[in-house]
């Protein structure tokens, strides 16, 4: 019998091709480079995945809005999972997205600083 899971995953946006559906909400799909992510996400670690958006509650931090590539995501939702004497074959994971928290890229240091005159 399937059961549903958290699923917690962050990285850096590679592409965003959704849509604004409502206030806050979007629609479409976003590619995601997952460098974080809890146990049941620990699979995508490393890798590229596309997550597809239904009416998913979107925030933007400061300088995000739109995003662009290299800005930082967080993808909270649920996975569907079967338990563990289940035949694991009869299921394909299901990731529903809940919320997303996208952060504009931290800025380069430009690398002239002042330093201390004597």
């Amino acid at each position: 019998m399937p059961h549903d899971e958290a699923y917690i995953a962050s990285g850096i946006l590679v592409s965003w091709s959704a849509t604004e559906t409502g206030t806050r909400t979007f629609s479409g799909t976003i590619t995601v480079h997952v460098t974080k992510a809890n146990h049941h996400a620990a699979a995508a670690t490393g890798s590229d995945v596309t997550y597809t958006l239904s009416n998913t509650t979107v925030t933007f931090g400061e300088g995000a809005n739109p995003p662009t590539a290299g800005d930082s995501v967080r993808v909270i939702g649920r996975i569907s999972e079967l338990g563990k004497k289940c035949s694991q074959t009869s299921l394909a994971p299901q990731i529903t997205a809940r919320k997303l928290a996208v952060h504009a890229a931290k800025k380069e240091a430009t690398g002239s600083e002042s330093g201390s005159t004597q």
